[in-house]
């Protein structure tokens, strides 16, 4: 069994574990379109990532009259109306990024253009 060490004198509850196979595991029937998946994600998150950080920057060029630092940019702390707008924008990115993994899809179009699919009659 595979052991956690952990450097502290402090009391733990660590246990012994058995990891999970999940690098061999297939999720979405397809072990491609797990990957493809899995890089959609990333992608997608690292487009929000930027998205958010180009809102600050620009808040920030307007409230600043172009005077804008990297430390401004990080220390920025949205106000509670920006996070509501900004969660509806990053909702809306999430929907249109994924929404072709949850169509429903029982026609076998590609298969049709397969050089040994019998023709259909007519």
């Amino acid at each position: 069994m595979a052991k956690i060490t952990v450097e502290s004198d402090r009391k733990t509850y660590t246990t012994d574990f058995t990891p999970a196979d999940t690098e061999r595991s297939v999720f979405l029937g397809n072990p491609n379109v797990d990957h493809l998946f899995t890089a959609v994600a990333v992608l997608g998150s690292e487009v929000w990532a930027l998205r958010r950080r180009q809102r600050i920057t620009e808040k920030l060029i307007q409230q600043n009259k172009g005077a804008v630092t990297i430390e401004m940019i990080e220390k920025y702390v949205p106000t509670p109306e920006e996070n509501a707008a900004w969660g509806a924008e990053r909702n809306e990115l999430v929907a249109s990024i994924f929404q072709g993994f949850s169509r429903q899809a029982d026609i076998p179009y590609a298969s049709m253009l397969h050089p040994n699919h019998p023709k259909q009659p007519g």
